[in-house]
């Protein structure tokens, strides 16, 4: 018996249905999303990436009611807390983006006409983000004097801003940079600055309190600002902020406003970071290590002792894999992060204005109201 033609071009539909693959689930959708815009560009934070990832997420989404699209930005903002490694810088663009839709929400009664708004006042914020490092670096200008000796920790892309306005200013001053393990990133400030023609050293890690007796101020960077004013940042801060304020020396943080996030951290273990975090995105990959400790892993068994140069150094490939063994398994075990109470630092610079550290829930609660 012959089939009907429609018969036939319906199961072939259906068999092109079943046969096509399945699409992922939306956190799973937006996770991977919010990690190839942070890849795109060196200058993309997490939270703006976060919310360029929401952004993308209403798009396209299927939503036809408040209560799904309500249920589906929960769901993606829950997976972008999660635990990874740039869950805390996250949560503040997540916090941002979710305040501004319940708002929206809450005003409006058409439901297209509320993902319309969501989709672009997202995309007018992402567009406003540099000007926020300007007013920052104009707000931190006269804080930085001729001849002055910075100390700056880590690498951060709006502490480089306020450096480069003052530098641009004919200002001439000289900055020390730590080299930021386990990351070392102070290597990419470092390089950074030199190529503006700013003079620039690279320090050890250890040598801070050695090297504070001779610097007029400290600027870091902030991954977040917590509702205490404390800061979270580049592991090291903590006790280059306590150094500092032994030393009489004034510590400046600097940071954009949507980086302030509702968290109130008592001490270190309420990050929920203190292990297995992973390496910050600006961090250089120790790839390398990892595949000479592969391939020489074997030699350290064989090698009866450890051979040195004339210098003293050690040269036995086994040795130094085992070294690099050493080196991989704290990067992979410490933390990235620290948190810094409000007592070390002095200021901190935003594009909301010079902020006393008591000043910072007084503008999450604007943010709130």
């Amino acid at each position: 018996m012959a089939r009907s033609p429609s018969r036939s071009c319906s199961q072939s539909r259906s068999r092109s249905t079943s046969a096509s693959p399945t699409r992922p689930s939306a956190p799973l959708d937006v996770l991977a999303h919010f990690e190839q815009v942070l890849s795109s560009s060196a200058d993309m934070t997490p939270p703006i990436a976060a919310i360029k990832a929401l952004v993308h997420l209403v798009t396209h989404s299927s939503a036809t009611t408040f209560n799904e699209l309500h249920t589906l930005l929960s769901n993606a903002v829950g997976r972008l807390q999660s635990d990874h490694k740039h869950a805390i810088a996250a949560s503040a663009g997540c916090t941002l983006f979710n305040q501004f839709a319940m708002k929206t929400f809450t005003k409006e009664h058409n439901f297209e006409r509320t993902k319309q708004l969501l989709v672009t006042r997202g995309h007018d914020f992402v567009r406003s983000v540099d000007s926020f490092r300007d007013k920052i670096a104009t707000v931190g200008n006269p804080f930085i004097q001729d001849d002055a000796v910075i100390l700056i920790h880590s690498y951060s892309r709006v502490v480089m801003r306020v450096l480069q306005r003052a530098a641009a200013d004919n200002k001439r001053f000289t900055v020390y940079v730590t080299e930021s393990r386990p990351t070392d990133s102070g290597v990419r400030a470092v390089e950074s600055l030199r190529k503006r023609g700013i003079p620039a050293h690279l320090i050890l890690d250890s040598a801070v309190a050695y090297i504070l007796s001779k610097v007029d101020l400290v600027l870091v960077g902030a991954e977040g600002v917590v509702e205490t004013g404390g800061i979270i940042n580049h592991i090291g801060t903590y006790q280059v902020a306590m150094v500092a304020k032994e030393k009489k020396v004034p510590v400046y943080a600097v940071a954009e406003s949507y980086k302030f996030v509702r968290l109130f951290p008592l001490d270190q273990y309420d990050l929920g970071i203190e292990k297995n975090v992973g390496i910050l995105a600006d961090a250089p990959v120790a790839a390398d290590l990892d595949e000479a400790a592969a391939e020489h892993r074997g030699v350290a068994a064989m090698a009866p002792s450890a051979p040195v140069s004339p210098r003293g150094e050690v040269t036995d490939v086994g040795v130094l894999a085992a070294r690099n063994d050493i080196v991989l398994e704290m990067q992979k075990s410490n933390p990235t992060l620290d948190y810094t109470p409000p007592k070390y630092i002095t200021l901190l610079f935003t594009d909301k204005g010079v902020l006393a550290p008591s000043a910072v829930s007084d503008e999450l609660i604007k943010v709130f109201l």
